[in-house]
């Protein structure tokens, strides 16, 4: 399945086009920025869901107000989410920040840091110039924008699972 996670921001944004097989530890990160403009990633939705054929989700963080006053910025990162959203429908799964941290790291305090060391360790090392891992495109705000990818990924696997399970049976005692 093809994921492309977004991890907005106010002018610019984390940006990744993940395919996953269905092995848990194979991704390939087919593009990968850290920082590409806002305008920029609209218009690769807008292209996407107009031409690509195949199974995908586009999946994206939802911004999350931390403090009692909300500045310019996550006002601006706000408006992108949904230009974002309407773009993408009906193929569109937003994240909580939270959720992200809880299912890459199994917990909801986890930094950065901590997701991106989870994502190495279900993926492998991001590799050097001349050994590349599956994660060497992978950067800065584009981890974030992978473990939301990630997320959608695992909801995904196990929504499929609990439809695929056989149904349960019940075994009367004598």
């Amino acid at each position: 399945m093809h994921i492309l996670g977004i991890d907005p921001g106010p002018v610019t944004s984390g940006y990744v086009h993940a395919e996953f097989s269905g092995e848990r530890g194979r991704v390939v990160i087919h593009t990968s920025h850290a920082d590409l403009k806002n305008e920029d990633i609209a218009f690769i939705l807008r292209t996407w869901v107009r031409d690509f054929r195949g199974p995908y989700r586009i999946a994206i963080e939802s911004p999350m107000a931390i403090y009692s006053t909300v500045g310019q910025s996550t006002i601006e990162t706000i408006k992108w989410t949904g230009e974002f959203r309407s773009l993408a429908r009906p193929h569109v799964t937003e994240v909580s920040p939270q959720e992200v941290r809880l299912a890459i790291c199994g917990t909801a305090q986890a930094k950065d840091p901590g997701v991106r060391q989870a994502l190495i360790d279900r993926y492998g090392p991001r590799g050097t110039i001349k050994k590349k891992g599956q994660l060497y495109a992978v950067t800065k705000h584009a981890w974030r924008a992978l473990a939301v990818a990630v997320v959608v990924l695992d909801r995904e696997a196990n929504r499929n699972d609990l439809t695929s399970a056989p149904a349960a049976t019940t075994v009367k005692s004598p």
